[in-house]
């Protein structure tokens, strides 16, 4: 593939998205529901308006007629993917939650004895 274009009018996280970055391929996306979460406009992929074919062919146009831009996309978008949404990000995010000091606490109590003994 040279790049992955998906044209949703209504898609709350595909995750082929994802797994596309995460192969190095530029994204083309509709800019609806959670692609924009996971694809930066300019930067991992190209946006556009969900519903107008004339932004989405002018996006795969733009696209397929630049062999660096898609280069420099698929790299961007690989590194975002692997940082964001690998398994290894999503075991840090929730262990992040669990072991997370709980807002409020109150502070740890020292075990010592008044007068340093």
């Amino acid at each position: 593939m040279t790049v992955f274009a998906i044209a949703s009018l209504s898609d709350a996280f595909p995750l082929p998205v994802v797994e596309s970055m995460g192969a190095a391929l530029p994204v083309v996306g509709s800019a609806v529901g959670g692609i924009p979460e996971a694809v930066v406009d300019g930067e991992t992929g190209l946006l556009f308006e969900p519903g107008n074919a004339d932004t989405l062919a002018a996006a795969l146009e733009r696209m397929l007629g630049d062999g660096d831009l898609r280069q420099r996309m698929g790299a961007a978008g690989r590194a975002r993917a692997l940082r964001l949404f690998s398994w290894q990000a999503i075991s840090d995010q929730i262990s992040g939650v669990y072991f997370a000091e709980p807002r409020g606490a109150a502070p740890a109590r020292s075990h010592a004895l008044p007068g340093g003994a």
